[in-house]
């Protein structure tokens, strides 16, 4: 994991992003157990007892960590506590709001990411679209199963420099991309796609900053809202990638914060 030298605490209050702007907050699932027990208080029953049931300990750690993250912030936005906070569902293709992506009336935009070793949320304006993806860097034979479902020849043959964290990186992207669009993996990520210079995804340690990304969706179903769609590669801890997606408004900053829970 990057070494960072302090993590800030989740003040009691929390402005809501404007426009233009992007907050992100990230945590290391290797916590101990009084952190998991701490951070099992922010959950409401439902998303706890989902946690629970999860066999593998990473995956309870993520899935606990990450909602109690979310609800954490979303209470230092709205002043409600992290387990009486209401969030309700719509799903982008049929409308439906037993399923589908999550939201808070009323609240900021948010994005929920979990991936590796590290959980992250995003939060944006009430009114934009917005979202995150975190992954641990894969090794380069993962990618082989995947690689018509997600890459184009170009795509490809740009990341052979780096094909574990180059395309692990333009995964997060894209995964980032249909996950703001509300239809998530719906989406073939064959459809998203960035500018040429983009494809140069990573040196041989590090993340190339490329600054705001300008996304292309090809036609298709189901289909994306009308663009400009824009992402940002993330640079948050050791042997992961990671990337904000969002919809809309420019974005002139993004703030990371590493979160102390």
């Amino acid at each position: 994991m990057k070494v960072h030298p302090s993590a800030d605490p989740i003040p009691s209050r929390l402005a809501v992003p404007g426009p233009g702007e992007l907050e992100v907050w990230w945590t290391p699932i290797d916590l101990g157990e009084e952190v998991l027990s701490r951070a099992a208080t922010a959950l409401d029953p439902i998303s706890l007892a989902k946690a629970e049931r999860m066999r593998r300990d990473a995956d309870r750690r993520r899935s606990l960590l990450a909602h109690a993250l979310l609800r954490q912030l979303l209470s230092a936005v709205t002043g409600t506590p992290p387990a009486e906070l209401v969030l309700e569902r719509r799903c982008a293709g049929c409308g439906a709001t037993d399923h589908g992506r999550p939201y808070l009336s009323g609240g900021p935009s948010f994005g929920i990411s979990h991936g590796g070793d590290v959980a992250a949320v995003v939060l944006g304006a009430p009114d934009a679209s917005v979202a995150v993806d975190v992954e641990a860097v894969q090794l380069p034979e993962r990618w082989d199963a995947v690689r018509r479902h997600a890459f184009s020849a170009d795509e490809w043959d740009a990341t052979a420099h780096d094909p574990g964290a180059g395309r692990t990186q333009l995964w997060a992207r894209k995964e980032a991309v249909v996950k703001a669009t509300g239809h998530g993996l719906s989406i073939e990520l064959t459809r998203i796609a960035f500018a040429h210079a983009a494809w140069a995804t990573s040196t041989e340690h590090e993340p190339v900053d490329h600054g705001p990304l300008v996304v292309d969706i090809a036609p298709g179903e189901p289909a994306a809202p009308a663009g400009p769609w824009a992402a940002a590669d993330l640079d948050l801890a050791d042997d992961h990638r990671a990337a904000v997606a969002w919809h809309g408004e420019p974005v002139a900053t993004i703030t990371t914060h590493l979160a102390a829970l």
